[in-house]
This record gives C-alpha cells, structure tokens and sequence, in this order.
C-alpha cells in the first residue's frame, strides 16, 4: 500500500513537472529583435505577429497565437515568433514601416507577405499547415533543383543595382498594364449602366444594347489579355525570383 501511495505521489509530482515545463514553454516564445532576427528565421518559413500591448485586437487574438505557438513549438521547418513594436521589436517594426496592428506576416522571412484571415486558432493552424514549411528560397538552396540553383547563382552574382533596375522596370510595366485594365473597366461598368438606362427609359432598344454589351465585352478582353501577357512574361523572365533573391541581399552594401 505504502508502495503504491509512493507511486501515485511520484506520478502526481512528475505530471506537475511536466505541466509546469509545458507552460514554461508556452510562456517564452519567441521573442525577434532586429538584432536576433537572421539567427531565428534562418532555414525556416515563418508565421509572425507583430503587435502593440495596449492594441485591443492584439490582445483578442493573445491566446489563439499562444495556442499556435505551442501546436508548432520545435517544427525543424516552420517558425511561430512574435515581436512587440514598443519595447524590444520596435526597430524590427520601424524597418517594416507597420502603422496597423495586429500585422500578421508569413513566408519567406526575407519576402514576407501578409495574412489577412481569420485570427482564431483552428484557422491560424489550418492556414500553417496548408501554407508554410519547406520551400526552395536563396536561403534554402538544398531544397531546390539544379535549374533554380542556377538562376539563384546567377541573380546572386549581378551588381545587386542592376537587379534593383530590372525589377522596377518589370514592376513599373505590370503596374501600367494593372491600372490601365482597372480605368477600363471602371469605364465599362459606367458605359453598361447608362446602357441600360437608356434601354430602361426608351432611348435604345433590347437589341442595342446587347450589341453594346458584346462591343464592351469585347474591349474588356483585348484589355485582360494585354494586361495577362505582361504578367506572363514577367513571370518567365522570373520576376518573382528576382525579388525574393534581392529580399535576401537587402543587407549587402549598394554598390555605388
């Protein structure tokens, strides 16, 4: 009986240790500066909450982040971080230039993007494992083929000012062709609705305005398919690589 006492209060004891290493866990997660970042991220996709203690969304979405980082804690492949934008991320926050919070920002650590989602923990944890893991990146060469190897080699080695050039002039390209298609379609949803005004108060007939219909139908297809071959042929010359490549050598001195 003695014995079996003695059992039960080392069980008891040990389930104590345990839910007390647990909460020391939950209790310290991790914390990234500007100074500790690159040591952090390195190898990993990341899930990070930037946030503000006096933020009441910040403090509504607290205990779902806390689950998160729990449910990932010591994922070889995936990183839950948080950082305060007040105290000691503060500088991290200011390179970023948050002006909202909570910012919830995934991905690569050196090309995030941001999460604009639900905030409860189900849909934080489904969005993670249907997200982020291993992936080919510049930092993560291992993970690539031997084709991406060699265009990261290649983007690498340009003057990192000529890559800078080429990217904005792919970008500047994809913006004209994305505002030009809006501004046409902006017109043609006011040219539709006069349409059939007019039709409505007598001024066309059915038949016109169909024909209307298929001549702007018409115009807004020319408009997509110019605006879908400049993105096409962004994304063969590799735009999206040029940037991720250019995200990681952000901290390299520009050449002058």
């Amino acid at each position: 009986m003695a014995a079996a006492v003695a059992r039960c209060r080392f069980g008891l004891a040990a389930a104590v240790v345990l839910h007390l290493a647990a909460a020391a866990v939950a209790a310290n997660p991790v914390r990234l500066t500007k100074e500790n970042f690159d040591q952090h991220v390195r190898g990993k996709s990341v899930f990070i909450w930037f946030f503000t203690p006096t933020c009441v969304h910040c403090r509504d979405m607290a205990d779902a982040w806390r689950q998160l980082t729990e449910a990932f804690q010591g994922d070889p492949h995936v990183l839950i971080a948080e950082t305060d934008c007040t105290s000691y991320g503060k500088s991290l926050c200011d390179d970023h230039g948050f002006i909202a919070f909570p910012t919830l920002m995934y991905g690569d650590p050196y090309d995030l993007k941001e999460y604009n989602s639900v905030r409860e923990f189900g849909s934080l944890k489904s969005f993670v494992t249907a997200t982020l893991g291993p992936e080919c990146t510049p930092a993560n060469m291992h993970l690539c083929d031997e084709d991406f190897k060699e265009a990261i080699r290649r983007l690498k080695a340009w003057p990192k000012s000529s890559l800078k050039q080429v990217i904005a002039s792919m970008e500047e390209a994809q913006n004209k062709a994305q505002k030009e298609h809006k501004e046409m379609m902006d017109g043609l949803t006011k040219l539709h609705s006069e349409g059939s005004k007019d039709m409505k108060e007598g001024r066309i007939t059915e038949e016109e305005r169909r024909s209307k219909f298929l001549e702007y139908q018409a115009m807004f297809d020319r408009s997509k398919a110019k605006l879908q071959k400049v993105l096409d042929e962004n994304e063969e010359r590799g735009l999206d690589l040029m940037k991720k490549v250019l995200a990681h050598r952000k901290r390299e001195r520009d050449e002058l």
